[in-house]
């Protein structure tokens, strides 16, 4: 009985350990998609190796938005974060509360899962975020 306590114990420390690991840049460049459910289009983000982004919004029309920038990781802080410049947010007002039409710069913590889901956190409050595919 005491072995499987200390062998379940080691189990979760080691589980607890693999999602606090240091999140590099190679793990973040990927396409995202915001989690909010649009009738008017969809919203999503293309983060690549160069420290470029892409922001698409595409209406159910087929009209396409964009707009692009640079970001950054900043692993250095606990969570860690994605600065971007020049971004624009497409997202419902409960998730920005400021002005849709404002284009400047947002930063975003990331969240990891024991799955292996990598997030940007819009706001946890209300539940908006990009999740990454794949």
């Amino acid at each position: 009985m005491k072995k499987e306590l200390k062998l379940i114990l080691l189990l979760v420390v080691m589980v607890f350990s693999a999602c606090t690991g240091k999140i590099d840049r190679f793990m973040v460049v990927g396409k995202y998609t915001a989690n909010q459910d649009r009738a008017d289009g969809i919203d999503y983000l293309i983060l690549n190796s160069d420290g470029t982004y892409t922001h698409y919004f595409e209406t159910g029309h087929g009209a396409q938005e964009k707009n692009s920038g640079t970001w950054r990781l900043d692993n250095k802080v606990n969570p860690a974060r994605i600065k971007f410049d020049n971004f624009k947010s497409r997202l419902p007002f409960k998730c920005f509360s400021y002005n849709e039409e404002r284009t400047g710069y947002w930063s975003t913590a990331i969240e990891t899962s024991i799955g292996g889901k990598i997030r940007l956190v819009v706001d946890d409050d209300v539940g908006c975020y990009y999740e990454k595919e794949g």
